[in-house]
């Protein structure tokens, strides 16, 4: 249920941003250093609350436009200026070609004796924008006279952000690169990105212009932010985490997080999960789905540790591999929940979308004997079927559940197998011994 997701708490930055935001009253070039996905947006977001200098946010990487860098700029830094110099431009053009002897709609007319002088101004601006439109790929001298001289007011107050730096193309990065010498002390500007992916970082090019590098606040550290995550996490799912879990995940940043806490919710709570499965092994299966994918695929195709044997030439990923193989194929055997060793398909991550129609399925449950036995016999864990029961087996009411289980019975007497009866088997397994544990029973009489 919703109010049971495990959600994440903010992050609070508030000190080491308004720190930062000092540093930006002098007018020189930062570079804000981290990896994507380390929180360098959010962070901005909270310079920006307390900040009375407008910050002016420019992402090159995203934008697709054939306008030059500089002329990006202008726009971005003047926006209304930018704006009243297009649309003055293209109504003087409109007016001198209305006014023509070809197009005359009789606007002439409201202009009177002045008549000559708009037709010559707007046939002099309508040569000046026909000579742009030929040249203007060659030059930005335009925008740079305004550009140049704009900036030299000394109560200008705003700082140009580049984000996304090392995202750039090269010729992007050096088409910035020209502008920073245009506006270079004139204004504050931060470059935002990771410094070792940034194409002139091996000559020592990108020092020259940088005057401060600034790194993320501690507190947006993956260290950091994993620890309090997992605090959070064995509280939430009851579990201890022995094997060593969490160091899998002090090199993935805030993004990692996210995307890694929406399919703990979406197994744990919204499958159903939770008391039915080892949390520590789904955890690590959740990790494998996301971040060593072929390893996933590996492990959940074959019941042998091939994974020890396939990367042993790895050393990053022996390291991984050992702490998966320890936690997922731990040699203690408790009653309830079963493991992966021995329950394998409950573990395994289903992202297929359904071919079914929900209503379809209950209908199917409620219907004759016969076409419910055939869907137990014959569908697999990748089947609409499997996967309903398996996330509404705990819903399903008494009777519905009760017919569903004397089918499962009745097809293993006849010595009958699919994966939705094993499923339903151990299902009912862990039903019954959960019970007895909680009314205290001894292991023989749980046997």
């Amino acid at each position: 249920m919703e109010h049971e997701f495990i959600k994440l708490e903010h992050i609070d930055t508030t000190v080491a941003a308004k720190n930062f935001s000092e540093l930006l009253n002098d007018n020189k070039t930062y570079f804000l250093n981290g990896s994507w996905g380390s929180g360098k947006t959010e962070f901005l977001k909270e310079v920006k609350k307390n900040f009375p200098k407008k910050l002016i946010t420019i992402d090159f990487w995203r934008l697709t436009d054939t306008r030059s860098t500089i002329e990006i700029a202008f726009s971005k830094l003047y926006p209304l200026l930018y704006w009243a110099i297009r649309v003055g431009v293209v109504f003087l053009v409109a007016v001198s070609i209305l006014m023509t002897n070809v197009v005359d709609i009789g606007l002439s007319d409201f202009f009177g004796g002045s008549k000559s002088l708009i037709l010559k101004l707007g046939g002099v601006v309508a040569l000046i924008v026909a000579v742009w439109q030929v040249f203007k790929k060659k030059s930005d001298e335009f925008y740079y006279f305004l550009l140049s001289n704009s900036l030299k007011f000394p109560k200008f107050s705003k700082v140009l952000i580049i984000d996304d730096f090392d995202r750039m193309s090269e010729k992007q990065q050096e088409e910035s690169y020209k502008l920073f010498s245009l506006i270079n002390g004139k204004l504050p500007i931060v470059f935002v990105g990771d410094i070792t992916k940034v194409h002139k970082s091996n000559d020592n090019y990108l020092s020259k212009i940088i005057d401060r590098q600034v790194e993320l606040p501690f507190d947006l550290h993956p260290s950091n932010i994993w620890e309090g995550y997992f605090r959070k996490l064995t509280k939430a799912l009851d579990f201890c985490d022995d094997d060593g879990l969490e160091t899998l995940f002090f090199n993935k940043n805030l993004r990692d997080m996210q995307k890694f806490n929406d399919y703990v919710n979406q197994e744990f709570f919204v499958r159903g999960k939770k008391d039915r499965v080892r949390p520590e092994q789904q955890l690590a299966i959740i990790y494998l789905f996301l971040f060593e994918y072929d390893m996933y695929i590996m492990q959940i195709s074959t019941d042998n540790r091939i994974l020890r044997n396939e990367f042993q030439n790895d050393p990053y990923k022996l390291g991984t591999v050992r702490i998966i193989e320890k936690i997922l194929f731990d040699n203690s055997y408790n009653w309830t929940p079963f493991t992966f060793r021995f329950n394998r398909g409950s573990y395994i991550l289903f992202e297929a979308t359904s071919n079914h129609l929900e209503q379809d399925l209950k209908a199917l449950l409620d219907g004759n004997g016969s076409e419910l036995k055939l869907a137990v016999l014959h569908s697999t864990r990748y089947s609409d079927f499997y996967q309903y029961i398996f996330h509404h087996l705990g819903d399903i009411d008494v009777s519905r559940k009760q017919k569903l289980f004397e089918i499962v019975i009745n097809l293993s007497i006849n010595h009958s197998y699919s994966e939705t009866i094993d499923m339903i088997i151990k299902e009912k397994n862990t039903e019954i011994v959960r019970g007895q544990v909680r009314r205290n029973k001894s292991e023989e009489d749980l046997i």
